[in-house]
């Protein structure tokens, strides 16, 4: 409570009733913002304390930064986060926004929020802080097999079968052939020589 002095013809003390974090240095003290690394992504949860509340019509933004992290968004806006109701227009009980992530090492986190009492918003507060993100552990191969190199065997051969000649078709030795019962039929136009 402060106090203050009035004068209406006589000196009277007024009270002036304020609440303690309606003033511009005490706004970094009404709420956390944490981050955390899940598997393959990495969770920011704005909360303020008990009396604040975090200001839906202000654009939130987080910036993330990392060389060896893979991250599905560099730049996140309060559209791509989820608020929980407060039952007042413009506020949230609570702000929370996901990133996918792949890949191990430090992710650097820079934030731009505003935080509102009932009465009255922050002007914008920009912090920012370091995660260690730790990817899924891949699953470990299967152990190799041992396998037996095949036994050596000796090459198969298979002998080739020789055809028989083919009977002559025209000459002497066709007629010959025609006339002892040769198995193939002379062609057309061949004389028959013979009894």
């Amino acid at each position: 409570m402060k106090l203050r002095t009035c004068s209406l013809g006589l000196v009277v003390l007024c009270a002036t009733l304020s609440a303690p974090h309606a003033h511009a240095e005490d706004w970094g003290a009404a709420y956390t913002f944490e981050a955390t690394s899940d598997g393959d992504t990495l969770r920011f949860v704005l909360t303020p304390k008990p009396g604040f509340y975090v200001n839906t019509a202000y654009p939130t933004k987080l910036t993330l930064e990392s060389p060896h992290v893979a991250l599905a968004s560099k730049t996140v806006t309060k559209r791509q986060g989820s608020f929980e109701p407060a039952g007042h227009p413009g506020k949230a009980k609570k702000a929370s926004f996901r990133v996918g992530a792949k890949g191990d090492g430090l992710v650097k986190v820079r934030y731009k929020i505003s935080i509102c009492t009932l009465t009255g918003c922050s002007p914008p507060l920009k912090g920012g802080l370091s995660v260690k993100h730790t990817g899924p552990v891949p699953p470990e191969p299967p152990p190799k097999r041992r396998t037996k190199p095949p036994a050596r065997s000796k090459p198969v051969t298979t002998a080739r079968r020789r055809s028989p000649p083919a009977p002559p078709q025209s000459g002497p030795d066709a007629a010959r052939t025609l006339e002892y019962g040769c198995d193939q039929p002379a062609r057309p136009g061949t004389p028959r020589v013979g009894p």
